[in-house]
């Protein structure tokens, strides 16, 4: 099973609640610098109505008013406005830089994950191999001590190793 690590690390971003989570603070920080920048400026409101009133309900005798209003606000040196559009400029950069921190944290604890998934698939594929190599080895001692060319400790030994290597890979597998 062969992984794209960069490949699959980039569908996560895409996807991930966390990378959306960090997205969503940035955003939430922009807006509050906005709003704050919105605060500075001068502002005005203007209001256009109809009122219609009368007696019953099919309004008999009605009288009708047309109204239109204009209202200014033009916010003069106040550094009280200043000071948070500022606060929240630095808020901003604040959390653009954790975010990056995070960012960086998150890319470099998967990778390790991802090689260390990697490297127990090599260590149990060499388990394999070495439960092979002395099934192979008991085999042959146990021909060998058939016709009498090794003693009996080797052939003992020959049977351990691959107790051994086959308690190795369980202890792996747990």
């Amino acid at each position: 099973m062969t992984v794209a690590f960069e490949k699959d690390f980039e569908q996560f971003k895409e996807a991930g609640r966390t990378y959306q989570v960090l997205d969503l603070l940035e955003e939430k920080s922009t807006l509050e610098v906005d709003e704050e920048a919105d605060d500075l400026l001068p502002s005005i409101n203007l209001l256009v109505g109809y009122i219609v009133k009368g007696e019953s309900l099919e309004i008999e005798t009605e009288d009708n008013m047309v109204y239109t209003g204009m209202s200014m606000e033009w916010p003069f040196g106040d550094q009280v406005n200043r000071a948070e559009h500022e606060t929240s400029k630095i808020t901003l950069k604040r959390t653009k830089l954790s975010n990056v921190g995070v960012r960086f944290q998150l890319y470099t604890d998967i990778k390790d994950l991802f090689q260390l998934i990697g490297r127990e698939e090599q260590l149990g594929a060499i388990a394999q191999e070495k439960i092979g190599l002395a099934r192979s080895v008991l085999e042959d001692e146990t021909e060998n001590y058939s016709f009498g060319k090794i003693t009996i400790n080797d052939y003992i030994q020959a049977v351990n190793v691959l107790d051994s290597n086959r308690f190795n890979q369980i202890l792996h597998d747990a």
